[in-house]
């Protein structure tokens, strides 16, 4: 209980009703010895005292009120660094709703990329295949020369003659001279123009073609030319199959490997005589000439 005159220290000591410690008590109630004059320094060494407490007081809340400002302008600090980071985040899980988004439309025009290119392929092929199949009256002579004037009728005429196989030009659809094109190496820069035939059945090529090895030992000079270069006869192909031949017999060459040929515009190799034919479709299937 504190003292009611001072209201610090404890009121052990009472008088009446009143709760007094002992000097308020001896202050108010001086006992008879008490002199004035010592009553009066008791009463100033307690006001004293009161104000060096308050004095002391007043220094320690200053302190405190400082130390909360500080602390005050740290959690101002404190907060706005929250607000921050909540900014942040919320930019973190946007840009991380925004990369599944874009990882997802990413598979999904992956998949759409390779269905394209499948499909790409397999119209390139289809493509490929039914312009070869345009050309299956079609037959190429090479190794003829070319003269001023000249009738390819006749000559296809002579050359099926050579192979064993009479014809007339009424057999023939139309025949020309293909244009000259950029050869491979020198060599074939003073190799004649093939000649490219169109029978009108089928029929008739294909005989004449299939006789083609009658050939091996003859010249152009066998049809009334004026040179020993051999003649040649190959199916009409494709651009795309000329390309994937060429490609074919370099790799057969290079592999050793002994026959190279094609049966109505389809590409076959064979190693030996006792292997069997590798048909190569695409450039995929060269990885089979081992």
């Amino acid at each position: 209980m504190k003292c009611q005159d001072c209201n610090k220290s404890h009121a052990r000591l009472c008088q009446g009703d009143l709760h007094l410690c002992k000097r308020c008590k001896d202050i108010r109630f001086p006992p008879p010895s008490a002199t004035p004059a010592k009553m009066a320094a008791d009463i100033d060494f307690d006001h004293d005292e009161q104000r060096a407490s308050q004095t002391m007081g007043d220094s320690k809340l200053e302190d405190i009120q400082a130390a909360l400002r500080t602390l005050t302008v740290k959690m101002d600090k404190v907060l706005g660094m929250e607000d921050k980071l909540q900014d942040l985040q919320k930019s973190v899980t946007y840009v991380s709703n925004s990369f599944d988004e874009f990882n997802k439309q990413l598979q999904i025009l992956t998949s759409e990329n390779k269905d394209l290119k499948e499909q790409l392929t397999k119209t390139t092929i289809e493509l490929n295949d039914l312009q070869q199949y345009t050309r299956r009256n079609n037959l190429e002579i090479s190794g003829i020369p070319q003269q001023d004037n000249e009738n390819t009728d006749d000559i296809v005429v002579k050359v099926a003659a050579a192979a064993g196989v009479r014809i007339s030009s009424d057999d023939i659809d139309i025949s020309h001279r293909l244009p000259r094109r950029t050869r491979r190496n020198s060599r074939d820069q003073h190799q004649p123009a093939p000649i490219i035939v169109k029978f009108v059945r089928r029929t008739i090529r294909n005989k004449i073609y299939s006789s083609k090895k009658l050939l091996k030992d003859k010249t152009a000079r066998h049809i009334g030319a004026a040179t020993n270069n051999r003649i040649f006869i190959n199916e009409n192909l494709t651009p795309t199959n000329k390309q994937l031949f060429y490609q074919t017999n370099q790799l057969r060459t290079a592999k050793q490997w002994k026959f190279i040929w094609t049966n109505n515009g389809k590409i076959y190799t064979r190693k030996t005589t006792d292997d069997p034919a590798i048909h190569i479709a695409t450039s995929k299937d060269l990885c089979r000439i081992v």
